[in-house]
């Protein structure tokens, strides 16, 4: 390393004698000493000002290297610029995979499949903060079989898509699942593609509003979730719910669910519509292992489920439907032939159509 570069936070005169010189005599230069030449304090100070200077400027530029990522060098004329761009937001020009796996480092990982994060939330709050998808669809891909932490997509990216996904042909060896709250939350208008992956959640029974229920997919406050190749196992509560303008929806005609798990309480569904949600599952395919038991679909508070063309394997020991409170299920006129062994109950200005 030069010496000129060593000396960038370091000051000239810094064990030397200096004597400042006056406002009027640093205006003037070294004009006011005639003839005679500068004395060395004087020197020693115009020097000193200099280097304090410099030490201040370089302190901010290395700040900046620093919150990008990058260090200093005496031969890279180009660190102070990259490291700005490090920071701005990447527009992107092609679908981008971004990688999550069970052994990955939301610290030290960089999203790569060679490199790739911990945690869903940590890939989401990275396309968030850090990328313009520019009508473009990002990939949230889990790339190892495993238990992943819940994750809640709470702001809509804008101007693109987001699409979480494991493996279509194995989505229960991709486990989302929290133990206290809901898996996975879709809100504020965020539209959310999900696939190959399996949902557990546990939580609070008769939660109130902000307790941490056991939902397992809730889609609320005009969020949108497609849906295909999704797995639900033990919920405390139903598997699916949409309320207060959510959707669930499913991804293409002949989209397929698996059920494994029950709702871990009585009275609770499979799929569940409140407050102006909506749950479709037109034209799915269904798959119930073992012997499921509860409800398989309720609405309520003028919620809509909507469930004709479905076909499904395996059943469900209980209800076929539970609809009060001025909740709609749409059946399309082949409401009795929806999953469960018992007939479906209606109260309260509910309707079945």
């Amino acid at each position: 390393m030069s010496s000129w570069f060593d000396r960038f936070v370091k000051t000239w005169a810094n064990t030397g004698v200096s004597t400042d010189p006056s406002d009027a005599q640093a205006n003037a230069g070294f004009s006011f000493l005639g003839a005679a030449p500068p004395s060395v304090e004087l020197f020693n100070a115009m020097f000193k000002w200099n280097d304090q200077k410099d030490t201040y400027l370089y302190n901010q530029m290395a700040s900046v290297f620093a919150w990008g990522g990058q260090t200093a060098s005496e031969t890279n004329p180009n660190t102070l610029r990259d490291a700005i761009i490090a920071k701005q937001r990447i527009v992107l020009t092609a679908d981008t995979i971004l990688y999550v796996d069970v052994a990955g480092n939301d610290t030290t990982g960089n999203g790569s499949i060679g490199n790739p994060w911990r945690t869903i939330q940590y890939a989401y709050n990275y396309v968030l903060n850090w990328l313009d998808l520019a009508n473009h669809w990002v990939v949230i891909q889990l790339k190892s079989p495993g238990v992943y932490a819940a994750c809640d997509f709470q702001v809509a990216i804008g101007n693109g898509a987001i699409h979480l996904t494991g493996d279509k042909l194995n989505p229960k060896l991709y486990i989302i699942r929290n133990v206290n709250g809901a898996a996975v939350g879709v809100q504020q208008g965020v539209v959310l593609h999900l696939s190959g992956i399996a949902i557990e959640a546990t939580g609070l029974s008769a939660p109130q509003i902000g307790d941490p229920g056991g939902w397992g997919l809730i889609v609320v406050r005009a969020g949108l979730c497609f849906i295909d190749a999704v797995a639900f196992g033990n919920c405390t509560l139903s598997q699916m719910i949409a309320a207060e303008g959510g959707v669930i929806w499913p991804m293409k005609k002949n989209a397929t669910i698996i059920v494994y798990g029950n709702p871990l309480t009585a009275g609770h569904a499979v799929a569940h519509s409140q407050n102006a949600g909506n749950v479709v599952l037109v034209s799915m395919v269904a798959t119930f292992e073992g012997a499921r038991a509860g409800v398989f679909v309720t609405a309520t508070v003028a919620g809509v489920v909507q469930c004709y063309d479905f076909t499904y394997t395996g059943n469900i020991t209980g209800k076929k439907w539970t609809i009060w409170a001025n909740g709609v299920l749409n059946g399309g006129g082949q409401s009795a032939s929806l999953p469960g062994t018992l007939a479906g109950e209606i109260s309260t200005g509910g309707q079945v159509i």
